[in-house]
């Protein structure tokens, strides 16, 4: 498969959680990285920097390949879905998005299911 042939599946239905598609995982612009052993998912050298600047660039290569992809959203929420805990716990780069930001994104959805739920029960 080459990226040449990606196009966006209008039959797929994304949820939280990922998709009810099995296969939707071979779609996905990781699956033909050829430029190994450089892995712009899993960044080791300035990925965990204070310097906002360094972690942007370490994270660079990673997040353009994840913008072209046709699983980006999919690949999102099925990794929020499985993942848990804090940004420890949570490992390279996944839907075009950190593990910092990941774990925002989970700690939001959080607090708003939390809210939504007291509402309903008060």
């Amino acid at each position: 498969m080459t990226p040449a042939r990606f196009h966006a599946a209008p039959d797929v239905v994304v949820r939280e959680g990922g998709s009810d598609r099995p296969d939707w995982r071979r779609e996905g612009v990781c699956v033909t990285w050829t430029a190994w052993p450089a892995d712009p998912w899993y960044p080791d050298e300035n990925a965990t920097s204070t310097d906002p600047v360094k972690r942007a660039a370490a994270w660079a290569k990673g997040r353009e390949l994840c913008a072209s992809c046709p699983i980006t959203k999919l690949c999102l929420e099925d990794n929020l879905a499985h993942e848990s805990g804090a940004t420890y716990y949570r490992h390279g780069m996944r839907g075009g998005k950190t593990p910092l930001e990941r774990a925002r994104i989970a700690e939001s959805r959080r607090r708003k299911a939390q809210r939504a739920r007291k509402a309903a029960t008060t």
